[in-house]
């Protein structure tokens, strides 16, 4: 199995998941909702596909707007991850699961319709400024 085949599996498994859980503020992971977590999950699908792309424009526009002093990286180091994150989370209010679900959907057939052509361009940046991974490796 690719990565791209087992990265549309898991896509469908989460998004069944998503579309059968009936308490959307349940608790999911640390202090995040189920709804969060799915939030997060839908927001993963436009940083990927932009570091694909090497375009974080539309990745910093969704995730309060952040700027573009890490080139073509999120952030300039990891320990603000945690912050951009939750940041993202917060910027967009949006929690009815199946409308995540189906925003996951979208966005994850947009980026598998180009994943397999990226490796010639490989290695290319990550979400740390500095730090560069594989096109395998940002489907993962």
């Amino acid at each position: 199995m690719t990565t791209t085949d087992a990265l549309r599996a898991e896509v469908a498994r989460v998004t069944a998941l998503l579309r059968s859980v009936r308490t959307p503020d349940a608790p999911a992971l640390g202090c995040w909702t189920i709804a969060e977590v799915a939030m997060h999950l839908s927001q993963a699908f436009i940083v990927v596909p932009g570091l694909a792309a090497e375009d974080l424009s539309p990745a910093r526009q969704a995730m309060l707007g952040l700027d573009d002093a890490h080139g073509p990286s999120l952030i300039g180091d990891l320990w603000e991850l945690g912050e951009v994150t939750v940041g993202g989370v917060s910027a967009d209010g949006e929690r009815d699961l199946r409308v995540l679900a189906d925003r996951i959907e979208a966005r994850a057939a947009e980026y598998l319709v180009h994943a397999g052509t990226l490796q010639d361009r490989d290695p290319r940046p990550w979400l740390v400024a500095g730090t560069t991974v594989t096109s395998s490796t940002l489907c993962c």
